[in-house]
């Protein structure tokens, strides 16, 4: 549970206010995995800090409207109902589920949606994905053979599928309603 800002710096920064089973050794997340998720409690603070790469953040739960500053990637991305979370201005990539209660500011970045070779197949995406809580760019990215599931209607600007090999066979599955008002990028399939 964070209730305060949290800040992480090339891996030795100031997480005083992470708890010690997520504090780890100051990585913003390196050593909470297999430990649970990462809850975001106080409302109107800040996330800074290099939480890519090694520094990855685990699962993380917002229960109070929480802004990047920087370039994050976590597991499963929750956003609960009454709470805003305001995306980073360039990528937030997710290998895991993603859920929104509230509402996402998209903040004209890039949300990619993934899973490396260890992870599981199938991911889905769920809630408010439309209005105040659309994407800017979505992407999917994945091995041949995942599939990334639409379980509510979803707008974006951009949308690309991209499976790795670059012709495989990543799936999305569509909603009853996909509005795509920008630039449309299929190397997988989208089904529905």
């Amino acid at each position: 549970r964070v209730d305060g800002n949290a800040s992480c710096h090339a891996g030795i920064g100031d997480v005083g206010n992470l708890p010690e089973a997520v504090r780890g050794d100051g990585r913003g997340g390196e050593e909470a995995r297999g430990r649970g998720a990462i809850y975001f409690t106080a409302p109107g603070t800040q996330i800074s800090g290099t939480f890519t790469g090694g520094n990855t953040l685990t699962a993380v739960i917002f229960l109070g409207s929480r802004s990047f500053l920087n370039n994050a990637s976590t597991s499963d991305f929750t956003i609960t109902s009454g709470t805003t979370v305001t995306a980073p201005s360039g990528l937030l990539s997710i290998i895991g589920n993603y859920t929104n209660n509230g509402i996402f500011t998209h903040n004209s970045g890039t949300v990619l949606i993934g899973a490396g070779g260890g992870e599981s197949a199938s991911r889905t995406l769920n809630g408010t994905m439309t209005g105040t809580s659309a994407f800017n760019n979505v992407q999917f990215y994945g091995f041949s053979g995942h599939t990334k599931t639409f379980n509510a209607n979803a707008s974006t600007t951009n949308f690309e599928i991209t499976p790795i090999p670059i012709n495989g066979s990543l799936i999305v599955t569509a909603p009853s309603l996909l509005s795509i008002s920008g630039n449309y990028t299929n190397n997988g399939t989208l089904d529905g």
